[in-house]
């Protein structure tokens, strides 16, 4: 984040972030460190984007966390703990940060 900050800072440019992930990794990260991180987002002001699962950011109807369901999409795979998990995460950042999932 630092990186990415002092890099562009004073430059104008649009920036992006790209975040790729399978929400395979334990997710562990606490509300204070996920304030930080959309914190450091924001001040980028960058556009952000997920490309990895499906994370629905409708409001969560269905009781699921906003996750879509793996049986969505046709002979999907069900999703693990943890992936179910790391996703309520990016949802949570996605909100806060105003991203977008791909």
């Amino acid at each position: 984040m630092d990186h990415l900050h002092t890099t562009t800072q004073g430059k104008k440019l649009k920036s992006k972030v790209l975040m790729f992930t399978d929400c395979g990794s334990p997710a562990d990260c606490d509300d204070s460190q996920l304030s930080t991180i959309v914190r450091g987002l924001k001040t980028l002001d960058a556009e952000i984007k997920v490309i990895g699962p499906s994370i629905c950011l409708d409001d969560d109807e269905e009781g699921d966390g906003g996750v879509a369901a793996a049986s969505s999409a046709p002979m999907a795979k069900a999703k693990t703990r943890t992936q179910i998990e790391g996703e309520a995460v990016l949802k949570n950042m996605l909100q806060r940060v105003g991203g977008d999932s791909l």
